[in-house]
């Protein structure tokens, strides 16, 4: 188990090595693991950080503490499910297993995005519920609201660093299911 959690988190610094070995040696439960003890985190820290002011919306508040915590086990599924499908009806076959090990290793960076709300999250006001925006790492955080445009900064909002890199590892690791037939980028 140890050895597929390093294997997990190795794709932050090695992702080209750990997806291509991801597809011999599929490591799902470990690379859905991370993700989902981070979430865990920081909606704990939420619970206790800002509690529900009546005590007749705790049982609601707890539910959307569960759907926060799973929520990246759920995302993975459906996202490789849907790629799964358009790779099936397209004539590749790739296992499904190696498909969800792919895509939950892509996900393994949102770890550093509920790290960096938690961190956000631990220092806020708890006069002040924290906006959506709590730990986004995005080109917003580097202007000023008052200072630029609002469309400006609305578009700034919407560049988020930990989404490109999911993307970019989805696209490395999907490029290694797809074997010898999928399109190539750049001169042969």
């Amino acid at each position: 188990m140890i050895r597929n959690l390093y294997s997990a988190i190795r794709v932050l610094w090695a992702p080209s090595a750990t997806l291509s070995e991801a597809l011999n040696r599929p490591i799902v439960l470990a690379a859905l693991f991370v993700p989902t003890l981070f979430a865990a985190l920081t909606s704990l820290v939420v619970y206790f950080k800002f509690p529900p002011v009546d005590t007749s919306l705790r049982g609601i508040w707890m539910m959307g503490l569960a759907v926060a915590v799973s929520g990246p086990a759920v995302v993975v599924i459906l996202i490789s499910g849907f790629f799964f499908a358009i790779y099936f009806f397209l004539g590749h076959r790739p296992r499904y297993r190696c498909f969800l090990s792919v895509t939950a290793l892509a996900f393994v960076p949102s770890a550093v995005y509920h790290l960096a709300q938690t961190v956000v999250l631990v220092g806020a006001s708890t006069e002040v519920l924290p906006s959506l925006q709590a730990g986004r790492l995005s080109m917003a955080r580097m202007l000023d609201p008052q200072a630029v445009s609002p469309q400006l900064f609305v578009a700034a909002s919407m560049i988020d660093f930990i989404s490109i890199w999911v993307m970019v590892l989805l696209v490395v690791g999907y490029r290694f299911l797809g074997g010898d037939s999928a399109p190539r980028l750049g001169p042969a």
